[in-house]
């Protein structure tokens, strides 16, 4: 081959490398932008009034004002704020039976269990309504 062929050759693979490039450019945005759409669309079906709650459940790790993470395994935190008017409660044993004693909100402290249900608020922050602490 001479150097003219050997130019077009290289010229060939450089576009077909751009055009290559460029398709895989335009089908990872179009493929992000689905996955926003996704999580909006899921955002609004959790944050409508069909969904009464979702349970959440881990052992807490951190307090920050009535904001608490939650931790479940490995890599597994999730923030959820307690409203204000949230009942807490944690088990007793009274007469041979199980009870629910009421807690406060301090009581809620890094170490401890939470089980709560909650739901995601229409700007998509997750709020519990009450919590039981179960250790």
């Amino acid at each position: 081959m001479n150097i003219a062929s050997n130019l077009v050759l290289v010229l060939i693979l450089i576009v077909a490398a751009g055009i290559i490039g460029g398709l895989s450019g335009a089908l990872f945005q179009t493929y992000h932008y689905a996955l926003q759409i996704q999580k909006a669309q899921t955002l609004d079906m959790l944050s409508s009034k069909a969904v009464e709650s979702i349970m959440a459940f881990g052992e807490v790790t951190n307090v920050s004002g009535r904001t608490v993470t939650l931790a479940f395994g490995e890599g597994q935190n999730l923030k959820v704020y307690i409203k204000e008017a949230a009942k807490i409660f944690s088990r007793a044993m009274v007469d041979k039976k199980i009870t629910a004693v009421e807690k406060k909100f301090e009581d809620i402290k890094n170490g401890v269990n939470l089980n709560m249900p909650i739901t995601v608020s229409a700007t998509g922050r997750l709020e519990a309504g009450a919590a039981v602490i179960t250790q």
